[in-house]
């Protein structure tokens, strides 16, 4: 299963692209980078089942939003100044 993530940021940069590999892919982990506000994960089927995010060592509030079955997109209000890692989860 491939996970695929698109980043979006604030201001007019280019979105950036990436793609990682987890056998699971009911965990991982992301890198939000210096100045985007929201990331694009593509993943297992996320149908009736919970998102949870949590960042390493910056105290953010991130939202999750479900785009599709297979997609949702980890939000932040404003841009950070330094790269966030973001582990994310899926629950029943």
């Amino acid at each position: 299963i491939m996970v695929f993530v698109s980043v979006s940021y604030h201001d007019s940069y280019e979105s950036n692209l990436a793609e990682q590999t987890n056998s699971t892919a009911t965990t991982g982990q992301v890198t939000l980078p210096a100045g985007a506000t929201e990331v694009e994960v593509k993943t297992a089927t996320t149908k009736d089942k919970k998102l949870f995010v949590e960042p390493e060592e910056i105290p953010i509030a991130t939202a999750t939003k479900k785009k599709s079955d297979d997609t949702f997109l980890i939000k932040v209000a404003s841009p950070q100044s330094q790269d966030t890692i973001l582990n994310w989860w899926i629950v029943n």
